[in-house]
Parts: C-alpha cells; sequence; structure tokens
C-alpha cells in the first residue's frame, strides 16, 4: 500500500533530546505518535464491519425503524484520523503496549489461527506442537470468541481504525528494510519509556512493555524476529517484554522460535487454543496461558485442575489491574506474565 507516503512519524523534541542524553524530561511532552496526511483513501474493512456470530460483513445503515444492515466488501473510504497514538495505554496491564487488529486477516485481523477450528489438518498438527489439551475443535469454546480485543471499547471503529494504521506503518517499515524497522521501533519505544512522568500519570511502569494487547505475531512481515530484536537492543535490556501468541499452532512458526529464542527479557507464551484447555507447553516457548470460566454459570479452579500454574489476580481485586494484584512472592504488584517464564498461567475470562 501507500505506507511511506501517508504516515509520518512523530516524536516530540524533548524525547528526542532525552533519549540522546538519558535524562527524561521534566516536562509531559505528548507520546510519540504517527501524523496522517489529510485526505488520503484506501481500501479497509475491521472487525467492527464483522457479524461477531456469523462472521458475515456488513455495516448499518438508516435509522429508527429503516436501520438496516447493508452488506458488503472491503471499500474505498477515508482515514479520518489526523493523528495515531504509536503504543496504547492498558490500565489492566499498568504498562505500555503495540495494539494491532483482533480477528482473522479477511477483516484486517492479525490473528491468523483465529478460525484454525475450520481446518481440521491444521488443527490436528497443532496438537502434535507440544504438551496441549488432545481433543477435536469445540466451537462453542473457542477462545478467539471470549477475546476481550472482541469486546468493549476493542469494537469501536475508532479503535481499530488506529489499530489499523499502525499495522500498514510497520508492514511499510518492514518491507523497506527490517534492519531499519528494529532501530526505528526500537527508539520509539525508548522515547515513550522516557516520557516519565506521562508513564507515572498513567500509573505505568516505565520498566514492563506488552507486545500486543490486540492481535499476534506474524511470519510475513516477520514481527517475531522484529520485536525479538527489538528486545535484544542494549538500550532496552532494563525493559521486560511480554508476548502472548497463538502462532505455535504452525510448526514453521514454532521452529523459528526454538532456532532463534527470544533474549531473557522476552517471555514468549503459547496461548491456548480453547477454554478451560490446559495451559500449552510448546519447546522453545516460555510457559504457556489459557483461560477459565469464573462466573454465576461455572467456577473452575484452573491450578486444582491442572490448567495453569498461577491464576491472574487482576480481576480478584478491585482496582482490576497487574498493579497491586499481588505476586507469587509477596510482591505488591503482580509481573508474573513477564518475569516468572516458568510459570503457566490462566486468566479469568472476561
Amino acid at each position: 500500500m501507500l505506507q511511506g507516503t501517508i504516515f509520518s512519524l512523530m516524536v516530540p523534541p524533548k524525547l528526542q533530546k532525552a533519549v540522546e542524553t538519558g535524562i527524561p524530561p521534566t516536562t509531559k511532552p505528548d507520546d510519540p505518535f504517527l501524523k496522517l496526511s489529510p485526505g488520503v483513501q484506501f481500501d479497509y474493512m475491521t472487525e467492527a464491519d464483522v457479524d461477531a456470530k456469523g462472521r458475515v460483513k456488513y455495516q448499518w445503515r438508516g435509522k429508527g425503524t429503516s436501520r438496516r444492515k447493508h452488506f458488503l466488501h472491503s471499500r474505498l473510504a477515508t482515514f479520518k484520523l489526523g493523528r495515531i497514538g504509536f503504543f496504547t495505554r492498558t490500565s489492566k496491564m499498568s504498562a505500555p503496549s503495540f495494539s494491532i487488529g483482533a480477528g482473522p486477516p479477511d477483516v484486517e485481523g492479525t490473528c491468523l489461527p483465529a478460525e484454525l477450528y475450520r481446518q481440521r489438518k491444521a488443527y490436528d498438527t497443532a496438537l502434535l506442537q507440544g504438551d496441549v489439551s488432545q481433543h477435536p475443535p469445540d466451537v462453542k469454546n473457542w477462545i478467539c470468541a471470549y477475546c476481550y480485543a472482541g469486546k468493549s471499547n476493542y469494537m469501536h471503529r475508532t479503535t481499530q481504525y488506529t489499530q489499523l494504521g499502525r499495522w500498514l506503518w510497520l508492514m511499510g517499515m518492514m518491507n523497506d528494510s527490517f534492519d531499519d524497522s528494529v532501530e526505528v521501533v526500537g527508539a520509539i519505544l525508548e522515547a515513550q519509556m522516557m516520557n516519565r512522568k506521562v508513564r507515572a500519570e498513567f500509573r505505568e511502569s516505565p520498566n514492563y512493555f506488552r507486545i500486543h494487547d490486540s492481535g499476534d505475531l506474524t511470519l510475513v512481515p516477520n514481527t517475531y524476529m522484529l520485536w525479538r530484536e527489538v528486545a535484544a537492543l542494549p538500550e532496552l535490556s532494563h525493559i521486560h517484554f511480554w508476548a502472548p501468541t497463538r502462532m505455535w499452532v504452525f510448526p514453521k512458526f514454532s521452529k523459528m522460535v526454538r532456532d532463534n529464542p527470544p533474549p531473557p527479557n522476552l517471555s514468549l507464551r503459547p496461548s491456548a487454543l480453547h477454554l478451560g484447555d490446559i495451559a500449552p507447553g510448546i519447546p522453545g516457548f516460555t510457559a504457556g496461558s489459557t483461560a477459565h470460566q469464573d462466573d454465576k454459570h461455572k467456577q473452575t479452579d484452573p491450578i486444582a485442575e491442572g490448567l495453569a500454574g498461577w491464576v491472574c489476580p487482576a480481576y480478584q481485586h478491585d482496582g482490576k489491574s497487574c498493579q497491586g494484584g499481588g505476586g507469587p512472592d509477596g510482591q505488591k504488584d503482580c509481573r508474573v506474565c513477564w518475569d516468572y517464564r516458568d510459570l503457566s498461567v490462566s486468566y479469568r475470562a472476561h
């Protein structure tokens, strides 16, 4: 597409100086952002345009009693966002993140395994990748149907268009030069973390970062290798990275990880395929993660049932956050997903 001609990366001068000097700014400049050229048009469609149950592409038109679903294909439209924050603020994790589209590729999502249940041969191959639950695909309990990235604020078109903008920029950068992409993304992240007063204002740690609160790693472009190299940069060695992924289901991806293991500060967690599956144990990866149901309909004890070794405490206290959740060794905050690489985790479906 036209990535290089429609987006401009903007890093405020005070943040640039902070990176050069190693001294955080005393004020609160804007975080790095992408500036979009006005009037740009291109074809796009996101998960917000798709019926969640039937996977049918539609758009609501009309008002009141005349409101109807208009079925459509991807359309030429004006991308009306003037600027896009390069990273996202995720209150639950108390850490910055990089957010791109969730869902399958046909709705501009980056979750290639999202509909693996439709491909029985590929699904059966996935079950051979390591210690994973062995049973046929179950659409009712397919974990992507419970994913928070397909609900609430993530379903707003503005949210999804910003995700798409980041993805277009990243694809353009990586198509031009992998090495330059590593250098640029690393520099942007360093600038983000140096903006200490803004991080404190949003109760975010400058030492923890999540790769994808929405979306997944990809092979084309190879974003695993990108983030692996970014995490390995000497100037970012103090930052703890966490990347959950279901790309382990593809033998090519799993072999690539074994051949190119993540650096010590990158926790690469394989995610389960179904609600209530055991957390996957995949050679070369960090301990896996899964999700369980814990509501008025069903109560699950993931540890007692052998699903995982740790239950995410974020929704077990009033803050609904990693901050104040409590760690396994008495820490005030929980950072298990980042720091306890041998401890599998189960999250309450939410």
